[in-house]
């Protein structure tokens, strides 16, 4: 557990099988995790633990931890709370480590051989991780898993353990089915899985997050009558195929021609609604489509807030940070629908491009190209927001959440492991900062061009001019980084992350097929490697590169 990060953290230690690695989890509620093993997504934990008020009540694993560290479930919740990890805990209550390891690994050990025999992960895989057991444990007593909080985002398909199960697939499988072109539906029905079995995991998922979303106070009753409206059609559009999967990235993403609840609701494919986009609002769309706009609206603040959570369940947002986030967020949700924050294709707040962020845009009231003539003319980003009457802090919180989501996305989707995406998630605060500071220069906010990447000029803590003027001098980017305290393997998963999701909106956008676009894509981190090292064949970049 990183200690810079806020843990929501109570009282079960309860080892869970994944798909490729294995999942040491202290939850509440079963909202946490920590993960250990890349791409690790969990299934639901079946050890019957009852909830009182909201906490689990400890049964077999939980009690058997606590007993071992001679501690009660409160102090425990406090202690994890503090930012302590479970050695620090073991240390203080007398228990030697051989001891918490021995335990940790015998757990581990135990639900790995249920994991097999009920069919939830293969034997190979069981082993495998049986294999790097010393590591795992590690990680999990030193709290090095990272805190993802992926539960709970609602239908994100490739990341639903419930789906998951059901189907009795993996993640990564499941990926490539869909990228396949089959509907979900189809899937099913290859695993032994009915349709309507199928719709009722789905609908029951999407129903209790419409009903968590009007406890938190995030919705009301009479938005949350609305969007449970016609759930069963929209469900049926989803799972076969006329809301288009896309790559699973699920209904917590904004962008929208890649928002599979969004596209069902308003009963359109993501060309079309790109298409419409180009000239309507999508309030406009979706009157046309027989979509309210308070059906609209109730959605998107939903599926936003929700991304906002995860963010603060993770420990990427603090919960006054989580706060601001959301204020005024029925006003800037009206804004972007509108058409006072361009859509400008759909692109959605996982993008990085400042002058295609609608959410950026619509916290900001402002457009882009406003955006654009104002960072061009010399202001940071930080200083038009504040004539905004936005708050550094409530910009800060923003863009912390989109830039850790699409790291997420990256190593959810099998682009980057769980090492780089803890690497590139690692300082995203501060690299934050210095991009809206100016530290690291906006330059027109057009993404991953070398010279114009301000998360690359963030993480090298170095301006485009410094950037241009040492690799013509014949450094090599990776020269460069270490120079800058930056290790190759952080520079080489930030690049693959950016390369990647530019293919993919390339692909969503209709400008790759999937046949080009997976071209695209093999290899990439090679090629990355030659590029950042300046192999023969893949020369430094000196001016404009788009990835």
């Amino acid at each position: 557990m990183n200690k810079n990060k806020k843990l929501l953290v109570a009282l079960s230690v309860a080892t869970m099988l994944a798909t490729n690695g294995l999942v040491m989890a202290a939850t509440p509620a079963g909202q946490q995790d920590v993960r250990s093993g890349q791409a690790a997504h969990e299934f639901a934990d079946k050890s019957g633990h009852e909830k009182k008020g909201g906490m689990r009540v400890v049964h077999g694993d939980d009690a058997a931890l606590l007993d071992l560290l001679k501690i009660d479930a409160d102090t425990f919740k406090e202690k994890i709370d503090s930012g302590q990890t479970l050695l620090d805990i073991a240390n203080e209550q007398g228990v030697p480590e051989q001891t918490l390891r021995d335990f940790v690994a015998e757990h581990m050990t135990q639900r790995l051989d249920e994991g097999v025999a009920n069919g939830r992960i293969s034997a190979e895989k069981a082993q495998q991780i049986k294999d790097n057991m010393d590591q795992h444990v590690s990680d999990i007593i030193n709290g090095k898993g990272p805190m993802q909080g992926h539960k709970g985002h609602g239908p994100g398909f490739a990341a639903n353990e419930k789906l998951l199960e059901l189907l009795k697939i993996d993640a990564e499988t499941l990926n490539s089915e869909l990228q396949a072109g089959k509907t979900l539906a189809a899937i099913a029905k290859e695993q032994g899985v009915s349709e309507k079995k199928l719709k009722s995991v789905m609908a029951a998922e999407m129903t209790a997050r419409i009903d968590e979303g009007v406890k938190a106070g995030r919705i009301d009753s009479d938005q949350a009558k609305t969007m449970k409206k016609d759930l069963d059609k929209r469900v049926t559009d989803m799972i076969n195929g006329k809301a288009p999967m896309h790559r699973s990235h699920g209904p917590k993403q904004g962008a929208l021609a890649n928002n599979q609840e969004l596209l069902a609701l308003l009963k359109t494919d993501a060309q079309t609604l790109q298409s419409e986009l180009k000239d309507k609002t999508l309030a406009e769309f979706a009157k046309e489509q027989g979509v309210s706009e308070q059906e609209l609206k109730a959605l998107l603040v939903s599926q936003m807030t929700s991304r906002i959570d995860g963010a603060e369940q993770a420990g990427r947002l603090t919960a006054d940070k989580a706060q601001q986030a959301k204020e005024n967020l029925d006003e800037r949700v009206d804004d972007m629908i509108n058409g006072k924050a361009p859509m400008h294709r759909g692109h959605g707040p996982k993008q990085g491009a400042l002058a295609n962020n609608q959410e950026l845009l619509a916290l900001l009231k402002t457009d882009a190209q406003t955006l654009q003539s104002e960072l061009r003319g010399g202001k940071t980003l930080a200083e038009f927001a504040k004539e905004q009457g936005v708050s550094e802090q409530e910009l800060k919180a923003l863009l912390v959440s989109q830039m850790a989501s699409r790291i997420d996305e990256a190593e959810q989707a099998g682009r980057l492991t769980a090492d780089q995406a803890q690497q590139a998630q690692a300082g995203l605060d501060e690299r934050v900062n210095d991009m809206i500071n100016g530290k690291a220069p906006m330059h027109r906010g057009h993404g991953p061009n070398l010279f114009n990447n301000q998360e690359l000029l963030a993480l090298l803590k170095t301006d485009a001019q410094t950037l241009q003027s040492e690799l013509k001098g014949g450094k090599t980017l990776a020269e460069f980084a270490e120079e800058q305290g930056v290790s190759e393997q952080e520079l080489k998963a930030l690049l693959v992350s950016q390369m990647t999701s530019r293919i993919d909106e390339a692909e969503e956008n209709g400008r790759l097929t999937a046949d080009k676009a997976q071209q695209a894509k093999e290899n990439l981190d090679e090629r990355v490697d030659d590029m950042i090292n300046g192999k023969p064949g893949q020369p430094q970049p000196r001016e404009k590169v788009d990835f």
